[in-house]
């Protein structure tokens, strides 16, 4: 940003040192909202607005947000309700055909300085004109940055609305899921609490909170009857790491089951968002979950496979989680150096290893590592007498596949 009155000298050179030639240098002036500290304030419900990329220029932005186009931008921000919100881009006249031509980031954070990606979406131009939209669960009076651009067209219409759906806190508002498969994203905040006594034991069908986006520590209860006169039905619930939870249950033909959805008192926090997945027989791997860790004695060698597994957002590392889904194992540490080593030859994609103490619901990442051995992963650290150390084998991205474990003491 140019300050007022101050002089600025602009030093123009080639790439290469003995480089030269002819130029053209433009100064412009970009749009108001042409930087994150600038930004224009939207606010919800209250129709289109039109927006410019006329002189805007492209950030720089690292934040985790889905590969940034390589187009202009501009920014606004929008103050959070509580609800689902929705952003859409629409107006888009498209210059020409292509698969990824626009996007909306939405980032949160203290401030301009401090932003970490929400949601991101991108669209491309199928026709004359392109629209898209991102949604994201908001959280009541949190500034959320909106981040549009567009390599293809310099003016649009942006809306940003508060998606108000019937609440399914109470049963006859109940939301119908289409069965096996069948995912949905809600939120417990401002529900109110419901008395329905306990439940338990058997399987064959399940219900998942286990998944990336539930963030709070979940109860699942299985219903059959109706909202005036409902009963348990025999389930056995599970945790998945220690806050998110599974709900297996027998099911009978052309039976209608209510889904309750809680949180947990006995666990903090005990209302947030969640996403449900519906599923027919055991979800996951065996040792998807901390709480079903494998133990691995010292030395020692296993294979595994993440391809059934799901992804898993715990501690901190030094190598970020990412959506890569991992399963768990376990070791007890004997006083000496310990290696957790993913380089044996079964080892057939992109890995990557953590290393926590504590408990399965309160981790603390001590080591990681991404490429050890070519795409492959290993890791080194000093155990304590008698400590349990958690290991969670992930993958870079989105990756998955078969793996050789082993665990030996560092010479």
């Amino acid at each position: 940003r140019a300050d007022e009155g101050t002089s600025y000298s602009i030093v123009v050179h080639g790439e290469e040192r003995d480089a030269t030639g002819d130029f053209i240098l433009n100064l412009r002036k970009p749009p108001a909202n042409g930087i994150c500290d600038t930004s224009l304030e939207l606010f919800p419900n209250e129709g289109i607005s039109s927006g410019s990329l006329v002189q805007a220029c492209q950030e720089d932005l690292l934040l985790g947000c889905a590969s940034l186009l390589e187009a202009p931008g501009v920014w606004y921000t929008v103050l959070g309700t509580g609800n689902l919100m929705n952003a859409r881009l629409s107006g888009v006249v498209c210059e020409q055909q292509s698969r990824l031509t626009s996007q909306i980031s939405v980032f949160e954070g203290v401030d301009c300085s401090d932003l970490q990606c929400t949601e991101a979406i991108q669209g491309g131009c199928q026709t004359d004109l392109f629209e898209t939209s991102v949604r994201w669960f908001s959280s009541v009076n949190e500034t959320y940055y909106l981040y549009v651009q567009s390599s293809t067209t310099t003016v649009f219409n942006l809306t940003v609305k508060d998606i108000l759906p019937d609440r399914p806190d109470v049963c006859t508002n109940a939301t119908k899921l289409d069965g096996v498969g069948a995912t949905v994203w809600g939120s417990t905040l401002s529900a109110a609490p419901d008395d329905l006594g306990s439940c338990s034991n058997s399987s064959d069908f399940y219900a998942s909170t286990c998944n990336t986006g539930t963030d709070f520590a979940t109860d699942v209860t299985i219903l059959t009857g109706d909202c005036e006169n409902f009963g348990c039905v025999d389930a056995t619930t599970v945790s998945c790491d220690g806050k998110r939870s599974i709900t297996y249950w027998s099911t009978l033909p052309d039976e209608t089951y209510l889904i309750y959805v809680n949180g947990n008192d006995n666990t903090e926090p005990s209302s947030g968002r969640f996403n449900l997945t519906i599923g027919e027989g055991v979800q996951g791997a065996v040792n998807d979950f901390c709480p079903s860790a494998i133990e691995l004695g010292i030395p020692s060698r296993s294979e595994g496979a993440t391809v059934d597994a799901t992804s898993d957002k715990v501690a901190f590392c030094e190598n970020e989680m990412n959506d890569a889904p991992g399963v768990w194992y376990s070791t007890r540490g004997n006083g000496n150096l310990l290696t957790a080593s993913l380089c044996g030859d079964s080892t057939d994609y992109d890995t990557r290893i953590y290393i926590f103490t504590g408990t399965c619901g309160s981790l603390r990442c001590i080591v990681s590592n991404d490429d050890f051995c070519a795409s492959k992963s290993e890791v080194t650290w000093e155990s304590e007498p008698d400590e349990v150390y958690y290991i969670l084998v992930s993958g870079f991205g989105s990756s998955v596949g078969n793996f050789e474990i082993s665990i030996f003491e560092d010479a």
